[in-house]
């Protein structure tokens, strides 16, 4: 995965949930939403990941 052509990082943490689970499933949906909101833009190259080594998603404005 070359890093190098997103220019931003945005990381999602859950606090505050009783447990592991709950806090996966909340991070997981949170992040799944802003993907959506950016990609909804169609402004900036996308790349969801999972610990650094899964690609969960990806997108590329059709103006690139």
């Amino acid at each position: 995965m070359n890093f190098e052509d997103y220019n931003y990082d945005i990381s999602v943490r859950a606090l505050n949930l009783e447990s592991e689970e709950k806090r996966k499933q909340w991070r997981e949906r949170f992040a799944f939403e802003i993907f959506e909101k950016l990609k909804a833009t169609d402004k900036y190259d996308l790349m969801m990941i999972e610990n650094i080594q899964i690609k969960l998603a990806e997108f590329h404005p059709k103006s690139s």
